[in-house]
């Protein structure tokens, strides 16, 4: 079980590595979803596969496949939903330090949370915007349908609305969301997207 922080009758908090997500109740049902990712050592990929079929959590596949290699980026991921649908991601990043772990993965061994995804309607123009207010740089860049945008413990991935969350057909749509970030920034609003920095003096 991961660790809850604080809760409420509106909402609840929990640490997820060194992490906190803060999931809010929710007005309305809605029929798309967000999209987050997990860092997780690289030596126990397997093992939290392992770890979420035991939680009767089904595995996403991509052309028949649920262990997905990402080749470009180094890495490689699972892919899973929660509850409400959400689309979530399991990721070891073989750029990043790691550890050799010979053992069974625990809800304690989610790293961080690495990535959210920030549907947006033109991706140079909010390119330009989070530019402007902090030094969040391009990490990687496929065009106009795609871009990364941070580094591999923290990563804005952009894409167009109505683009499909891999490994989904769901079309992606811009979810109110406040995304909190460990670096020296100015805190400004996108759409439905509030962004803080926090400078990271440790």
């Amino acid at each position: 079980m991961l660790e809850c922080v604080e809760k409420n009758e509106d909402f609840f908090c929990v640490k997820i590595g060194s992490s906190l997500l803060q999931i809010q109740k929710g007005a309305r049902h809605i029929s798309t979803c967000y999209h987050l990712a997990f860092n997780i050592e690289p030596s126990l990929f397997l093992e939290s596969a392992t770890f979420l079929q035991h939680k009767n959590i089904s595995l996403l596949d991509n052309e028949n496949k649920i262990l997905i290699d990402f080749p470009d980026w180094n890495a490689r991921s699972i892919y899973f939903k929660d509850a409400d649908g959400n689309i979530l991601e399991c990721i070891a990043r073989f750029n990043l330090p790691h550890q050799s772990f010979n053992r069974l993965f625990g809800a304690g061994d989610f790293l961080c949370i690495s990535e959210i995804g920030i549907p947006v309607n033109d991706i140079s123009e909010f390119l330009l915007s989070v530019q402007s207010k902090t030094s969040i740089e391009i990490w990687k860049s496929y065009g106009q349908w795609f871009c990364a945008a941070g580094d591999e413990k923290g990563l804005l991935i952009i894409v167009p609305e109505k683009h499909k969350w891999f490994p989904t057909n769901i079309e992606a749509v811009q979810l109110p969301a406040q995304i909190c970030i460990h670096q020296e920034g100015e805190n400004f609003t996108y759409g439905n997207l509030a962004f803080v920095f926090t400078a990271n003096d440790h």
